[in-house]
């Protein structure tokens, strides 16, 4: 499906900025370094409602180191980014050839979306609700000497979203503060979830939990694997030990090497405490629901990895057609807003002077036909067709064509008999076919 088109206006939306300021946005040092507890997660959802996401945006750095969240993120990012596409242009036509031209065959789209830049900006806009960016203008030699808006990918944590000003803030190294204006020609950002509380449709709020359980599974298993065996000793109650005897005793056991000998004094004995084989199942149990949920809140189902044996073909299928390509609709749609919007009406006013020349990026996102599954029905609504006439019934073709898709190569015609079968020792019947009008 084709991108919605909106009207632009032929001059820029803003001056392009100067070479000083394009210079001065510099990258930001980022730093994390939180063990993240239910409490902490409570405490970045409530600083997120008032505008301030540094936690949130720690809490997605945080989830990105989780396997199965960054799986999925991959898989759903570049099931669109690798998809064939094309360019729609808009504006006055003469010189729309130009502008496809410098756009699909000069490559001027490759070198202002950089395909590594334009993944984190997506990661992070799905994760936290907002993927912002910073176009680094460059005049390429190779590319005409057209002035190139490069996109680098900014980290946000240095953001936060001011009520009473009703804008995007960002704080500088030196501590103060300077108002950010997303789709100016210098700062991108792409919302997947709209521009109005952006972070409160993140996938974060839902995936931090599961990845929380996850991790404490992990964690717990491992401790569970090491004492897997525990060495007990404990007291008889009926022989008197004083303090001083049971604090030896345990400097003795602290201060033993591997595979030593110890004989325990009298009134002690030793027992050897092991854990149940089937311990591991409760952490086991408790990692794969944490993969499930957070395979279903990413790409909307789990169902091509969760199935076993000869369903997982047939279930891939429709996890294929049911989560994957509705995202991957949304996702190609809503990008393709964006970079017109934040990009190309930019690009467009740099180097043409109309910012209605900007095209419109548009993903082949349909599933491409089943062939064999087609030839399939085909083969056995014929068979069909064939035994509802053998019964009497009289087949309207034409809508039978229509009902199965075939109308495009299937034409009502004149019925013919097929050649009868000659008995042994028969003369052979003339092969000409007889027809009914």
């Amino acid at each position: 499906m084709a991108p919605r088109k909106s009207a632009k206006p032929t001059q820029a939306p803003s001056p392009k900025p100067t070479k000083d300021a394009r210079a001065a946005i510099a990258l930001p040092s980022v730093r994390t370094y939180r063990i993240w507890t239910p409490a902490q997660i409570r405490q970045a959802e409530q600083a997120a409602d008032s505008g301030n996401i540094r936690l949130a945006v720690d809490l997605c750095d945080w989830l990105m180191a989780d396997d199965k969240v960054r799986g999925s993120l991959d898989g759903r990012v570049a099931s669109f980014l690798s998809l064939p596409k094309t360019f729609e242009a808009t504006g006055d036509k003469r010189r729309q050839n130009r502008v496809i031209k410098a756009i699909e065959a000069d490559e001027d789209w490759d070198a202002c979306l950089p395909n590594p830049e334009s993944k984190q900006v997506l990661y992070w806009s799905l994760l936290l609700g907002m993927g912002p960016g910073v176009n680094r203008w460059t005049v390429l030699e190779d590319h005409g000497k057209r002035d190139i808006p490069v996109l680098a990918f900014f980290h946000p944590q240095p953001f936060r979203y001011d009520w009473p000003l009703r804008s995007w803030v960002r704080k500088l190294e030196n501590g103060t503060e300077e108002q950010v204006s997303f789709g100016d020609g210098t700062w991108f950002c792409h919302m997947p979830f709209g521009t109005y509380r952006p972070w409160s449709l993140g996938l974060w709020r839902a995936l931090c939990r599961w990845v929380l359980l996850k991790q404490y599974a992990i964690s717990d298993w491992g401790r569970a694997g090491e004492s897997a065996s525990r060495n007990v000793i404990t007291s008889d109650k009926d022989v008197e030990q004083t303090f001083e005897k049971r604090q030896e005793l345990a400097n003795d056991i602290s201060q033993m090497a591997r595979d030593s000998t110890l004989v325990l004094p009298p009134g002690f004995k030793y027992d050897l405490v092991e854990l149940s084989a089937t311990t591991g199942d409760i952490f086991k149990a408790q990692i794969e629901m944490a993969d499930m949920a957070i395979a279903v809140t990413i790409r909307g189902g789990n169902l091509s990895t969760s199935a076993k044996g000869g369903a997982s073909l047939a279930l891939g299928e429709v996890q294929e057609r049911q989560g994957d390509l509705l995202n991957r609709r949304e996702d190609a749609a809503g990008w393709s807003e964006t970079t017109h919007d934040h990009t190309l009406v930019h690009w467009a006013w740099a180097n043409y002077g109309d910012t209605r020349l900007a095209p419109y990026v548009a993903y082949q996102t349909d599933i491409p036909e089943d062939k064999k599954a087609k030839a399939t029905v085909f083969k056995d609504s014929i068979d069909a067709v064939g035994k509802a006439q053998a019964l009497g019934f009289e087949i309207d073709r034409t809508a039978f064509a229509d009902e199965f898709g075939f109308s495009g190569f299937l034409k009502p015609g004149t019925v013919k008999d097929p050649v009868a079968t000659a008995a042994p020792g028969t003369p052979a019947a003339d092969p000409k076919p007889t027809e009914k009008k």
